[in-house]
């Protein structure tokens, strides 16, 4: 009897403990635990990857983890904000934590966009993109909206992008451009008015760079670059050098409408400089009868300015109610020792001529041969491995490429 008796008592001990507990744990009826967590970094983050930090309640023990954002750098030219994932890109310009528009930032990981993408405008701060990829970047405007005097975009590839945008400006890198975009690649399709691979209006330099895919728009329209140009179409010249240099377009560009301009390199330069460069593919579109709508191999117009040992290997130049050249689709001040694939098919008679909008003949045999490339043909361009010297051969392709590709 007294051992039952025992028992019981023991009982109700540990049945009050068990009540006093679940008292103790209870939120108003809402949650079993008030959870009192206790953390531990499992990984700290480091220049190149974000920290991992898991934290586990007292009471219950249950574990909850996420990841730590890096914070590496100071965004100095020595020490710049290192960039690892999405959310530290979007991060830019946004001044948290002194990432300002005006600061530095490198591309330490490969990133692949799940939104759209939002551009980063007013930038006047330096970009290297480490030749790393960022890939998916779609919406209706390129990764920079602007690019100002004294910004630099560098070293970025950026793979399968899809923009498709109703602005005056569009291009894969940026928008407008004021200041420099050196060693960058875009493939992909961009579609818009005034609309380039690279660039939709360039006022500043563009060089070593490369695009591939389909450029179309209903205005000036460039593989490189939309518009290049010391003006800015709003009455307002420009102090600034408005160059595309040591660069080339693969693809198909395109454009229609009564405003439309059209080159596989530059749709509209005017009073600016395009140099050393080449394009492969098509150029085709539709103008307005009894307006100016010229499309070219490399330039579509051209206003004044400098445009000087380039080849056009396009497949074709196709248009209707527009006029046309192998190399400039119209304007002939400045235009030197320029080149055409001789059997580009085009829609206009032309008349070779080094000097003129439909360049001198190379030959199928000469275009595959970096030896007219390097010497024969006295393009003077710059023959190497490296930023400077931009130029290498590609024996598989049978043709230039940039050094970084």
């Amino acid at each position: 009897m007294k051992g039952v008796v025992k028992s019981i008592k023991h009982f109700k001990i540990i049945s009050l403990i068990i009540i006093l507990f679940l008292l103790a744990a209870c939120d108003n009826g809402s949650n079993f635990c008030n959870h009192d967590w206790d953390w531990a970094v499992i990984m700290f983050p480091t220049k190149t990857t974000d920290g991992e930090k898991i934290e586990t309640c007292k009471r219950c023990g249950e574990t909850r983890g996420y990841r730590l954002l890096f914070a590496a750098g100071n965004g100095t030219a020595d020490d710049p904000f290192l960039i690892t994932n999405e959310v530290s890109l979007r991060r830019i310009g946004t001044g948290m934590n002194g990432w300002e528009l005006s600061s530095y930032y490198k591309l330490t990981m490969n990133i692949n966009l799940t939104d759209t993408w939002t551009p980063i405008y007013q930038f006047t701060g330096d970009f290297n993109g480490n030749n790393k990829t960022i890939s998916g970047l779609t919406g209706n405007g390129g990764m920079f909206g602007s690019i100002e005097l004294n910004g630099r975009v560098r070293n970025l590839i950026l793979v399968d992008v899809y923009i498709v945008g109703r602005f005056a400006g569009i291009g894969g890198v940026a928008n407008f451009n004021n200041g420099i975009i050196i060693n960058c690649s875009v493939s992909g399709t961009i579609n818009g008015g005034f609309v380039g691979g690279i660039v939709g209006f360039n006022f500043g330099m563009v060089s070593n760079s490369t695009a591939t895919g389909m450029v179309t728009g209903s205005g000036s329209v460039g593989g490189i670059a939309g518009w290049n140009s010391t003006h800015d179409g709003m009455g307002q010249w420009r102090n600034s050098i408005a160059t595309v240099q040591n660069s080339y377009f693969s693809g198909n560009v395109g454009g229609s409408g009564s405003l439309v301009s059209v080159g596989g390199v530059v749709g509209f330069n005017q009073q600016g400089t395009v140099q050393n460069s080449f394009s492969v593919g098509n150029v085709s579109g539709t103008g307005t009868l009894g307006t100016l709508c010229p499309f070219g191999g490399i330039v579509g117009r051209h206003d004044s300015g400098t445009i000087r040992n380039n080849v056009a290997l396009n497949h074709s130049i196709i248009v209707s109610d527009g006029v046309s050249g192998r190399v400039v689709g119209w304007g002939l001040e400045g235009l030197a020792n320029n080149y055409a694939w001789t059997n580009m098919s085009v829609s206009h008679f032309f008349s070779p001529n080094i000097n003129g909008v439909d360049g001198a003949c190379v030959s199928t045999m000469d275009a595959i041969d970096k030896f007219w490339w390097m010497n024969d043909s006295n393009l003077g361009w710059a023959w190497g491995n490296c930023e400077s010297f931009p130029w290498i051969w590609d024996d598989n392709a049978k043709q230039p490429r940039l050094w970084f590709e």
